[in-house]
């Protein structure tokens, strides 16, 4: 079964990723929460509800059975320092698999030095004290989505089209199937 891999923290956007996790189920992925924590505790999303991760990020030790690593937006400024997770970040890389962040998840793909000469899309602004330094501002695009090489970025508010076009990179939609998924979940019938 092939797998995707999605980092969870305190505070983030659980509905930016719930879809995602919910398109990538139905196409037999098996998808993975993760936490930096040292043990597996209970993580709460910005929307209230509790999240139990599968797995802590000392026991990811085989990044080639992952497809997929996907960053939700959120507080993320908290915990984008932490080595271990920008070194996960960096072998995702290095290992040339896909790579999804909407909103402030990709300020976590900056950080870790990857995304040179990458465009992008984001919520985030240069204006904002905590990200003026990580991104490369030239590159952001006026996109609601943006894909470049196996980097899948978006803004927050295009949390079914970042989806959307993760399915579509994957190769998983059958034909007319990406139309009939977009128009059912942004009400278009």
């Amino acid at each position: 079964m092939t797998k995707a891999l999605i980092f969870i923290y305190d505070g983030f956007a659980d509905f930016e990723v719930n879809l995602l996790s919910f398109f990538l189920k139905s196409k037999n992925y098996e998808v993975e929460t993760f936490t930096i924590e040292s043990e597996k505790k209970v993580v709460t999303g910005e929307s209230g509800f509790l999240f139990h991760p599968h797995k802590i990020i000392s026991e990811i030790d085989y990044v080639d059975s992952y497809e997929l690593f996907a960053v939700p937006g959120g507080p993320i400024f908290d915990v984008m320092n932490d080595n271990n997770l920008l070194n996960l970040v960096r072998e995702f890389h290095v290992k040339d698999k896909w790579i999804a962040a909407i909103c402030a998840g990709t300020a976590l793909i900056a950080q870790a030095r990857i995304m040179e000469n990458i465009n992008f899309s984001t919520s985030l602004s240069s204006e904002e004290n905590d990200v003026q330094h990580i991104h490369d501002w030239k590159f952001k695009q006026d996109a609601d989505v943006t894909v470049h090489g196996k980097f899948i970025t978006a803004i927050g508010s295009a949390y079914v089209e970042f989806a959307s076009q993760v399915i579509k990179e994957l190769n998983l939609y059958e034909f007319g199937e990406e139309s009939d998924t977009l128009a059912y979940f942004k009400n278009l019938n």
